[in-house]
């Protein structure tokens, strides 16, 4: 099979960094980003970057390491909304880069640089996390990291360097997201070894210090802060978030059921296109012999699965770090598909790069609401120019389907993220609080606020910009000039600013000397 020309490689990935970046900045932090933002922030103005803490209390949920990076990117930046989302960005291209090195030796340059762009371009990350700050793809390059580094030092037996690359991502991944890592790093090592048939190198030399660089930093970070908290309240609440999660979401054996029946329809459509194109070309799979990297692969996402198929509180978000397997594999088949069906897929594809010019019709036709903002033009412009121009030169047998089916996928994540930005500025929960919280601060000043203990709490969001712009922690406190109550604790009906809802609770900003 031909190659893809090098222009062509090229223009997707200038195309797909342009659009995963568009509008970065604009939507305001939203779900699970202001929780992490929020935390790096408080580190920033205490300067205590060990014992995490949401309005100067205690958070036990998560461990900093995702927090340091914030906040490594707050001290050379300022605090800036976007930082969340870079990191998360860099660390799915990170991802991609890291399965491109992987598996160009097994698998050719040309299969390598396909299961690199299909990471991104799975569907559930191109169309839903791609536009979030949140932890999960960082933890997905540190977990894959680890496999990655037991795949490539153990297959060359450089027993040292395997048990470093695994142990050390697995403390990195311990520091970020609990005790999930160690499991990985355990499994990961079974199965490489037994199927190496080099299950005795467990009790090699190199094991003890692969596991003095898992226990060393957490030790170190331990040490620390145990000296500024209670230690065992971390690690109880570490253990009951990973081990309580699926009896507090399951819902039921209804519940179970259906997900264990669901898991793998859901999977594969989470990894579209690589897992439909595993599918379509099912038929292929006994003609065609298996590098060793794809057999690893196979074994390790079978085993690693497994606990996410039966647990009904899995999350999409929990299973980012196999996307690469799949990737690989798709790329891997793609070749040995029959050309039929390749142009048959091609066609769909093409079909569907038209939905911008269609788009502009409609516009032009009135179908589409005119009310639109400055930016609707340009950006459905580009990207009918794009879609459009694919279509052309494929018909013109200028581009190949994969090609075509990459092209499309880019130019659906442009418009869908183009219209997705706008309604989150405009009306999304989020947008309220943002623009509430910047009020607020306003409204206070340089002067001292804190939050009355019958506050359960303020959401994230409202959080993060009420101290962003202060510029400092709000904490529960019993002395400051400025204090936010339950509205039931107005005394007259002359608060400065009209009561807000926050966590279901109606709440309001008075001067502490005007409350009951």
């Amino acid at each position: 099979m031909q190659n893809t020309p090098t222009w062509q490689k090229l223009a997707l990935l200038v195309l797909l960094i342009v659009v995963l970046v568009m509008n970065m900045h604009r939507s305001p932090l939203l779900l699970e980003e202001p929780r992490r933002a929020l935390v790096a922030m408080e580190m920033l103005y205490s300067g205590n970057y060990l014992v995490p803490s949401i309005h100067g209390e205690l958070y036990l949920n998560k461990p900093p390491f995702f927090n340091w990076l914030i906040l490594a990117f707050y001290q050379l930046f300022g605090v800036q909304d976007w930082i969340p989302r870079a990191i998360s960005l860099l660390s799915l291209l990170g991802m991609a880069c890291l399965t491109f090195a992987l598996s160009k030796r097994e698998m050719g340059t040309e299969n390598a640089w396909r299961a690199a762009i299909l990471v991104p371009l799975s569907a559930d990350i191109l169309f839903y996390f791609s536009f979030l700050g949140e932890i999960d793809l960082f933890y997905a390059l540190v977990s894959f990291a680890g496999f990655a580094g037991l795949y490539h030092f153990g297959r060359q037996k450089r027993w040292l360097w395997m048990y470093v690359a695994v142990y050390l991502s697995a403390a990195i991944g311990v520091l970020t997201k609990g005790l999930p890592s160690l499991v990985f790093a355990g499994l990961g090592l079974l199965v490489f070894l037994l199927w190496q048939k080099e299950w005795k190198k467990l009790f090699h030399w190199a094991h003890l210090l692969g596991i003095l660089c898992l226990a060393l930093p957490l030790l170190a970070y331990g040490n620390a802060y145990g000296k500024q908290a209670d230690l065992m309240a971390l690690l109880a609440n570490l253990f009951l978030e990973s081990s309580s999660r699926v009896a507090h979401e399951a819902g039921g054996v209804g519940t179970w059921l259906a997900h264990f029946l669901s898991f793998p329809i859901s999977l594969l459509l989470a990894t579209f296109p690589a897992g439909i194109l595993m599918l379509m070309g099912f038929s292929r799979w006994k003609h065609v012999a298996l590098p060793s990297l794809l057999v690893f692969t196979l074994l390790v996402m079978g085993v690693n699965l497994v606990p996410y198929w039966i647990s009904a509180g899995t999350r999409s978000r929990y299973l980012y770090m196999f996307y690469p397997g799949f990737a690989m594999m798709a790329a891997f088949i793609w070749p040995h598909m029959k050309a039929r069906l390749q142009g048959r897929i091609g066609q769909f594809f093409s079909i569907l790069s038209c939905l911008p010019v269609l788009g502009i019709t409609a516009m032009v036709l009135g179908l589409l609401p005119l009310a639109l903002p400055p930016a609707f033009w340009p950006v459905i412009g580009l990207m009918a120019v794009v879609g459009s121009g694919s279509f052309y030169l494929h018909r013109k047998g200028r581009l190949s389907p994969f090609v075509i089916m990459l092209s499309t996928l880019i130019v659906l994540r442009g418009m869908y993220g183009f219209f997705l930005t706008e309604s989150r500025i405009a009306e999304s929960n989020a947008a309220q609080d943002k623009a509430l919280g910047i009020t607020l601060a306003q409204h206070i000043g340089d002067a001292s606020v804190a939050l009355d203990a019958d506050v359960e709490g303020l959401s994230f969001t409202l959080a993060y910009y009420i101290q962003k712009h202060l510029q400092r922690i709000v904490p529960y406190a019993s002395a400051s000039e400025w204090v936010i109550v339950p509205r039931e604790r107005l005394l007259t009906t002359d608060a400065p600013l009209p009561p807000f809802r926050s966590r279901d609770q109606e709440l309001v900003l008075l001067r502490r000397k005007d409350l009951r």
